[in-house]
């Protein structure tokens, strides 16, 4: 859906509404995780949206990871109360999200960033998905970038050399529509349409906890990126596949935290990369393949952040 530039304070989009019974009672099945780090503003808006409407009966836990802004004032202020976990340090983000997942007693597990937008009628039409078919493990909302766009972080496909080497080379740009091509940012897909979900993002993503715990949750060798890919790869594997929920419209204004560490986390976003590689896909093929995308992976990231110290606007990924 193209179309001008929104408002991105929160609301509920699509007319969804909370009735007063059945609703109330699926909200208090729900735990938010947010993991935040120096992003007072955006975990403002955030907590704002998320105790609109009846929200106060979804568990919200805050992860700080040791900010030095006012993020811990602003958990501590807001109301209906959540609960705040200060790490002390930057422990990144699945492992944030792992230990706070350890007090999670409910049903449904939602990972979120600051900087992504959802409303209690956003985490019921996932949770009622979830609900009605007992072996999906996740489910992901239609993510929308300010400009209204979608972000396709939130309908991706599982990563392999060659459809990251054509994202990379930009060459997806030129066919969208293109299954062979654009296959890893699944483009030539109907955004509007409920299906399978192969790799959501964690920016904004609903798990059964039940399957989150049974596949041991993130990998902690994930310090950011690539650990939503990961985890939902591990999930389709145990038995416990996603399914793209469009109805659930979350606005996400990407990249305000990681941009103020750019080049740190430009070189955690290659760092990823490999890991995931030798995770899922080195097995599979010969050695000399494997060095290929190591020092593949090693050129792109010395282009990449030469590239990014020159830029005025500093920036990691499209995640």
């Amino acid at each position: 859906m193209d179309g001008g530039a929104r408002d991105v304070s929160p609301r509920d989009h699509r007319g969804l509404s909370l009735s007063e019974t059945d609703d109330a009672a699926l909200l208090g099945r729900i735990a938010v995780v947010i993991v935040a780090y120096n992003t007072a503003d955006l975990l403002r808006r955030c907590l704002y949206g998320l105790r609109s409407d009846g929200g106060g009966r979804v568990q919200v836990i805050v992860v700080d990871n040791g900010s030095n802004d006012e993020t811990v004032a602003v958990a501590t202020a807001a109301m209906p109360p959540v609960e705040l976990v200060e790490a002390g340090t930057n422990l990144g983000f699945g492992r944030a999200v792992n230990l706070a997942a350890r007090q999670v007693e409910r049903d449904y597990l939602v990972t979120l960033n600051p900087d992504c937008l959802p409303t209690p009628a956003v985490l019921l039409q996932l949770a009622r998905r979830l609900d009605r078919e007992s072996r999906l493990g996740y489910a992901g909302p239609r993510i929308v970038k300010p400009s209204g766009r979608p972000d396709a972080a939130c309908l991706r496909g599982d990563p392999d050399p060659i459809g990251a080497l054509l994202y990379f080379t930009r060459i997806t740009r030129l066919f969208p529509r293109s299954p062979r091509i654009s296959r890893y940012n699944l483009t030539y897909l109907d955004y509007e349409k409920e299906q399978p979900l192969l790799c959501g993002t964690g920016a904004c993503l609903m798990f059964r906890t039940s399957a989150f715990r049974a596949v041991g949750g993130f990998d902690e060798a994930f310090f950011m990126y690539g650990e939503d890919l990961d985890i939902c790869r591990r999930l389709r594997a145990a038995g416990h596949p996603g399914i793209y929920v469009p109805g659930a419209e979350v606005l996400h204004v990407k990249g305000e935290a990681s941009r103020k560490e750019s080049q740190r986390m430009l070189r955690e976003f290659h760092r990823a990369m490999w890991i995931y590689y030798r995770r899922h896909e080195a097995a599979a093929r010969p050695a000399l393949v494997n060095g290929a995308v190591r020092a593949g992976i090693a050129v792109l990231e010395a282009l990449r952040l030469a590239r990014n110290a020159l830029r005025r606007e500093k920036r990691v990924s499209e995640r």
